[in-house]
């Protein structure tokens, strides 16, 4: 009889929010709901937290499962848990479901800061079901080794590193020595290298699986790469740098179209970390999109080394794309260099500009507290986010602190960087909080009060846009739960 296997999201913790914050997500979704998706539906809008239930990677493991005959089941976080008693509410369906049905494997996925509750999940599986064999994948276990590493190996029969479609299904099939996968044997661990194969193309994700009956907006990826070369040193993620994997075309039409008439989804952000890295791809992209409903818009990603005036008019060309995001990161060329960043800061004006008159949104992202920081360099970031605000060169602006996660240079060469970790509560080790590290130049409640600064600036800015443009009528949007794994 096949194994039967259940996936697991866990949900992050939710954050308790400042007041500075509040008031900054407050205006920055009521400009997103009149500027990015103004086609949605007031009820819509309050769905928006749904996004939460999407686990792309590990409904890509199902896909992969479901292919060889495995039957799976998936739990992830929704609105139906609601936000107080969230993670209470969760933890019971997983025992429910753990305690009703025979799984042979229990795997879990979890970001750094959920990796404590991944913990928790585990050791109850295993208190209602000792036989089931538990998994943790996800960033932080691709990122961890030494210690980190053996820490998971104490509350998981398993750890699966990188890509997992197909670690995972060689484990299921009793294939322990696949790349990827390490384990406990005895006194001793069995630790792999993480894996960065993958099927021949991204596999299209067991969406059919999620637990929600509405998503208004969904990710969807036609590929995975980032750029080549040496990653950003604040980044974690192994995958980017090394490869370049694409999806037919057809199949990315195919599973926005599955979206848009089961799940009533308009809005598609395609996840890709740089749409524009592969023109050949980009226009094969372009070339899609113009085969979906008329109802259905766009947000992307791409970095601004790789954007040029050819591509981004090519991409207003399909009347799809609202908004594109950039990753700025810093106003200082030193800081950017010391980070490996690749871009050059006249360039970011530039590409802006050539993106807004397009009738594109412009979402930029920048972080406090990189490898260089100083007080000046700080306050030369706040500056540029408020001018480019003020000018028009973008619309929106995310800003957060740098969290230096398993797997990035930043932790992996803390030395070298000047990082000064103080903790390792991993449930702290997200951007709103006061960072877990400080800096040769800067202690981390001085980066923390930058961040609070930057989105005090950034909140005056978005307010009197919209009052000026809109009036004084707020669209209703749900952003706690965006905001819980990042946001659209």
């Amino acid at each position: 009889m096949p194994s039967r296997v259940l996936l697991v999201s866990v949900p992050a913790p939710s954050v308790r929010q400042k007041k500075v914050e509040k008031d900054f997500w407050y205006w920055h979704y009521a400009l997103k709901a009149r500027l990015t998706y103004p086609h949605l539906k007031t009820s819509q809008l309050r769905l928006l937290g749904e996004s939460e239930n999407q686990n792309v990677g590990l409904l890509s493991i199902a896909s992969a499962l479901e292919a060889n005959g495995f039957k799976v089941d998936y739990l992830a976080p929704s609105l139906a848990f609601g936000d107080d008693r969230r993670i209470l509410n969760f933890e019971h369906c997983l025992q429910v479901m753990v305690a009703r049905d025979r799984y042979d494997f229990v795997g879990f996925s979890a970001h750094t800061c959920a990796i404590p509750l991944a913990k928790e999940f585990a050791q109850i599986v295993k208190v209602w079901r000792p036989e089931i064999t538990t998994l943790l994948g996800g960033p932080h276990a691709t990122g961890s080794t030494g210690q980190e590493l053996e820490d998971l190996l104490d509350a998981f029969d398993y750890v699966v590193r990188g890509k997992g479609e197909i670690p995972f299904l060689r484990l299921i099939q009793r294939q322990n020595d696949t790349p990827g996968i390490s384990f406990r044997h005895g006194d001793r661990h069995s630790v792999t290298e993480p894996c960065f194969a993958s099927p021949e193309h991204y596999p299209s994700p067991a969406n059919h699986l999620m637990n929600i009956k509405e998503l208004p907006a969904a990710r969807v990826f036609t590929s995975l790469g980032c750029r080549k070369g040496k990653k950003c040193v604040f980044c974690a993620d192994g995958m980017h740098t090394r490869t370049f994997i694409t999806r037919p075309i057809e199949d990315v039409v195919a599973e926005m179209i599955w979206f848009y008439q089961h799940l009533g989804t308009r809005y598609f952000y395609l996840g890709d970390e740089n749409l524009l890295l592969d023109q050949i791809h980009a226009q094969a992209v372009f070339d899609g999109l113009r085969q979906l409903p008329d109802d259905i818009v766009i947000g992307c990603q791409a970095r601004i080394e790789s954007a040029n005036e050819k591509l981004i008019s090519a991409l207003a060309r399909t009347g799809k794309c609202t908004e594109i995001q950039y990753g700025i990161e810093n106003a200082d060329q030193e800081v950017l260099n010391l980070n490996r960043k690749g871009l050059r800061i006249k360039q970011v004006r530039k590409v802006c500009g050539l993106t807004k008159p397009l009738g594109i949104r412009v979402h930029c992202y920048f972080l406090v507290g990189l490898p260089g920081e100083t007080s000046k360099t700080a306050e030369l970031t706040i500056e540029m986010m408020e001018q480019m605000l003020q000018e028009g060169n973008a619309d929106f602006v995310e800003y957060r602190s740098v969290i230096p996660f398993p797997g990035a240079p930043m932790w992996e060469e803390a030395e070298r960087y000047g990082i000064h970790l103080r903790h390792k509560r991993w449930e702290k080790y997200r951007g709103e909080n006061v960072p877990p590290f400080d800096l040769d130049n800067l202690t981390a409640r001085e980066i923390h009060r930058y961040y609070l600064e930057g989105l005090r600036r950034i909140t005056v800015q978005y307010k009197s846009r919209y009052l000026r443009e809109f009036g004084s009528t707020v669209p209703d949007v749900n952003v706690l739960s965006s905001i819980n794994e990042g946001s659209f």
